[in-house]
């Protein structure tokens, strides 16, 4: 769960958790503000890495495969 807060950043859960993966990892995590229906497509084309919402196991979704990935 996201919103954006003032000064138009984004802010909630779903944040507080990327927040908590990069101090603890190091990695870099851009947010990407998307539509919902365009979330999965855009991470089986390989446009994203991760999907960091909150998504429901359903079991279409789970029959979706990944586009082969160029990255090493």
């Amino acid at each position: 769960m996201e919103f954006l807060g003032d000064h138009q950043q984004p802010q909630g859960a779903d944040i507080d958790l990327r927040n908590v993966i990069t101090s603890r990892t190091g990695m870099q995590i851009k947010f990407v503000s998307t539509s919902f229906g365009g979330l999965i497509p855009a991470l089986l084309t390989g446009q994203y890495d991760i999907i960091l919402a909150q998504l429901f196991i359903k079991p279409p979704r789970l029959q979706e495969k990944p586009a082969k990935s160029s990255k090493k």
